[in-house]
């Protein structure tokens, strides 16, 4: 991905969802959004906005630098980030914590400035993903139907995870 628009679908999220300005090798992070946006475009080819209750797993999902852009940007899923790599697990948890401030911060400063661009805690309140029928032991990053209460964890080896899903994806 080689393309100009750089920032395309970046500049839809908050900062602290995108990994250039929050990684301390610059050039890493401009080839680690390369790679997500390529992933994004093609998950969202995918999966259409009516397109409810589908579950999308990242295998191998890390520290969430696709599945926090995914969870944003597809309020309808449920994303479940799946990694072995407990500390991850955690950063993940971490990160999501500190978009969830961005975005409730956005959402009280566009009350006052009706500027809609970052208005992700509208769009979600009024989603209701369901909880997992399953009995894995999943953990939600946000609270149900508010800001990243769509994304879920798992962490353990990908064979112990045997929760039912729609499309799985993994990055490397």
């Amino acid at each position: 991905d080689t393309g100009s628009d750089d920032d395309w679908l970046f500049d839809q999220l908050p900062a602290s969802a995108r990994v250039v300005g929050n990684h301390p090798h610059a050039k890493r992070a401009r080839n680690k959004e390369g790679q997500l946006r390529s992933m994004l475009r093609g998950i969202l080819n995918l999966i259409p906005e009516s397109a409810e209750s589908t579950t999308i797993v990242d295998f191998g999902g890390g520290s969430g630098h696709l599945g926090i852009p995914l969870a944003l940007l597809l309020p309808q899923c449920k994303i479940i980030v799946v990694d072995l790599n407990e500390r991850s697990i955690k950063l993940l948890h971490e990160k999501a914590k500190v978009v969830i401030q961005e975005v409730t911060d956005a959402e009280k400063q566009d009350s006052k400035t009706r500027d809609s661009s970052k208005n992700f805690a509208s769009k979600l309140s009024s989603k209701n993903i369901a909880s997992s029928s399953t009995t894995m032991d999943l953990k939600c990053c946000g609270s149900q139907g508010g800001v990243l209460g769509n994304l879920f964890t798992f962490c353990g080896p990908v064979e112990d995870f045997e929760s039912p899903f729609d499309v799985a994806i993994a990055l490397h």
